[in-house]
């Protein structure tokens, strides 16, 4: 009789079982499904977070871009002087040089000796040119030398490297002053006039040191003279 009653019991409670989970497996495929719904949304939600953090940083590249060129676009020209523009795509840099890398060359009408600027200044000359690269030789550079003249006195002398960020203004029957602007002067004919260099920064025995306008470590455009 009480195993009677046990089987009975058995039987009752795995028909229970049976029926609890057809009734539950509804609600938990359900919720399975809701699930894998939820990872799928948070995986979307991610790939689109991802993407808009890339496009705001590109956004924000290109508007520096376009605050670098309205810059460069202001750079003081001479008269009838034709330009192209160009990106800074590299810096070398050693003990005796300075020169930077061009994202144009002979394809864009670039040659040697041409003369290049930033929208503060002179940047320094084309030194050698191929097909869609150039490298410039820049005023801190010491190999390069540039006439210039001080803006008051009017002295007129040899621009050169001096040492590291500085340039060395020589061969003057006069001292300028602390302050003083120096610029180009159209003494051999490779720089035009009144494309300013620096400014007078200090004197170190005897030698007045100019302090450069233009950083060019920090330049991402520039223009070349034709």
């Amino acid at each position: 009789m009480v195993v009677f009653i046990l089987d009975r019991f058995t039987s009752l409670l795995v028909s229970l079982k049976h029926g609890i989970l057809i009734f539950l497996f509804p609600i938990l495929e359900f919720f399975s499904g809701y699930s894998g719904f939820k990872s799928d949304v948070t995986e979307r939600f991610e790939n689109l977070q991802d993407r808009y953090d890339m496009l705001k940083s590109d956004y924000f590249k290109l508007q520096m871009e376009v605050e670098n060129l309205r810059d460069i676009l202001k750079s003081p020209l001479p008269p009838n002087s034709p330009a192209t523009i160009a990106q800074v795509i590299g810096v070398h840099t050693n003990q005796t040089q300075m020169n930077i890398t061009l994202n144009k060359g002979s394809n864009d009408g670039l040659k040697i000796g041409q003369v290049v600027i930033a929208p503060k200044g002179l940047v320094g000359k084309i030194k050698d040119v191929w097909e869609k690269y150039s490298l410039v030789e820049t005023i801190l550079d010491k190999a390069l030398k540039v006439p210039a003249q001080s803006d008051k006195t009017k002295e007129k002398g040899l621009i050169t490297n001096y040492r590291e960020g500085l340039l060395a203004f020589k061969y003057l029957s006069e001292k300028p002053k602390i302050g003083e602007l120096v610029y180009t002067t159209h003494f051999n004919e490779l720089y035009p006039e009144n494309l300013i260099i620096g400014e007078i920064a200090s004197f170190e025995n005897d030698i007045p040191l100019v302090k450069p306008c233009v950083d060019i470590l920090r330049i991402n455009y520039v223009m070349i003279l034709k």
